[in-house]
């Protein structure tokens, strides 16, 4: 699929080659995401011709998350060959579903060590993203941009990854972003280092009053959930939200956040209508119900991340609240992660 004419390709090589692999189950938004904006960028600079070729297995069609097929150019088996090329892609994202079986993770795995052997930026994006972290293939130390659904499940299973709710992360040959809608910030940040002005302009075709930054937070993250909040109330539940796994008693909080316990009461029952201990509860089952998603997690894991010091702690909370112990919860939410 090349953004060109023939004539184009007879004047000068493609200013810009993006290769983008595709897994069963990826993303079609994720794909527009990427694919648009350079559509737009052919029509705002037609001298600065842009190429991109569609891979997967076999070189055969791939239905996307929403039921659409797509067909590739070439098969997935050729691509190490083209990495290797002059004309190698300068880009090459990966989109997948959610990874269910082993060879398409080990895919994605070899994938990810073979572009370290070449000049090629490889960005692993939404669940590709996710599995990336999930299999160590970042750099200890190297920052992570992942979907905030998936934010609490890798800072257990990969600390030293630092996954974070960033909207993408291109600052080492293997980047990551969060997928959705970040995927076509990532390719406007991409087209902007070739022809700032030009992606300007693209930007308003897209009816975009810019491109958002890389480092910019995504909307539903936790750093932005209780942004809604008065000041007061938001840095209590921020500091609440930073200490799920080690609960600090309310006087503690209290200093932290340099407000009197009377205070704190006061404006909880005012603004949320819970006390604050309740609230803090609230939080802490929150993210166990997020962690039971991730069958890597045992019980005991999710019970110590969310501030229990056992799995009977843990259920005798889940029970009170949603009137079934982990394991009973477990099954329906691991189906609702893999969907």
């Amino acid at each position: 699929m090349n953004f060109h004419t023939p004539e184009d390709k007879l004047l000068a090589p493609p200013a810009l080659r993006v290769a983008v692999a595709l897994y069963e189950g990826f993303s079609l938004m994720e794909l527009a995401c990427i694919l648009d904006p350079m559509s737009h960028f052919r029509e705002v600079c037609p001298d600065r011709p842009l190429a991109v070729d569609l891979y997967s297995l076999n070189g055969t069609p791939v239905r996307a998350r929403g039921g659409v097929t797509v067909p590739t150019d070439s098969d997935l088996n050729l691509l190490e060959r083209h990495c290797r090329l002059l004309s190698r892609p300068d880009y090459v994202f990966v989109l997948s579903g959610p990874v269910q079986d082993r060879s398409k993770g080990n895919h994605i795995q070899n994938l990810a060590r073979m572009i370290r052997t070449t000049s090629c930026q490889l960005v692993l994006c939404g669940e590709a993203a996710a599995q990336g972290v999930a299999l160590g293939q970042l750099s200890s130390g190297s920052a992570a941009a992942v979907h905030w659904r998936d934010m609490n499940r890798l800072r257990e299973l990969r600390p030293a990854s630092l996954p974070d709710s960033v909207l993408f992360d291109l600052s080492g040959q293997i980047g990551t972003c969060a997928g959705e809608t970040a995927a076509m910030d990532c390719m406007l940040s991409i087209l902007s280092r070739l022809d700032e002005g030009a992606t300007r302009r693209v930007c308003h075709q897209l009816l975009l009053s810019g491109v958002r930054l890389g480092q910019a937070s995504q909307p539903g993250a936790q750093e932005q959930k209780f942004g809604h909040l008065p000041a007061g109330v938001k840095r209590v539940a921020d500091y609440m939200s930073r200490h799920l796994e080690t609960p600090e008693p309310l006087h503690v909080i209290s200093e932290e956040v340099a407000l009197s316990q009377r205070q704190i009461e006061r404006l909880f029952r005012r603004y949320l209508n819970e006390t604050p201990g309740r609230f803090y509860l609230l939080l802490r089952l929150e993210r166990a119900l997020d962690l039971l998603q991730a069958e890597d997690l045992t019980l005991f894991d999710v019970a110590l991340a969310c501030g229990f010091n056992s799995v009977s702690a843990l259920t005798r909370q889940l029970r009170k609240v949603y009137g079934k112990s982990a394991r009973e919860l477990r099954p329906t939410l691991s189906a609702r992660r893999r969907r």
